[in-house]
């Protein structure tokens, strides 16, 4: 067995017991331009026809290092094009935003 199909089964075994979607479903998948949040989009294409689902992507440009957001930005975008859905980007300056609400990074 493969390891995509483990995560499959896996995956459908979970939304089995927890409901996490149900045919039809429009999901919307944050999709930070990294390996995990990738394989999480693969994923659910791969399971779109089966449960008819509508898929997007959300992407936050945070701005934390130039060259590591813009690199994420772009394989956001190539990884939506390549699976064929929607993907939407909010460019935010986390470390001014984090700042001024007086929280770090992280919890900002």
């Amino acid at each position: 067995m493969t390891a995509t199909l483990r995560v499959i089964q896996s995956l459908e075994k979970h939304n089995k017991r927890h409901r996490l979607f149900a045919h039809g479903d429009h999901l919307l998948v944050a999709l930070s331009g990294g390996g995990d949040s990738a394989a999480a989009l693969y994923a659910l294409t791969l399971l779109r026809r089966k449960y008819r689902l509508r898929l997007s992507a959300a992407h936050l440009y945070h701005s934390l290092s130039r060259r590591e957001s813009e690199r994420f930005l772009l394989r956001s975008q190539a990884l939506c094009r390549r699976f064929q859905c929607d993907l939407y980007t909010k460019k935010i300056r986390l470390r001014p935003l984090a700042h001024q609400r007086g929280r770090s990074l992280e919890e900002t």
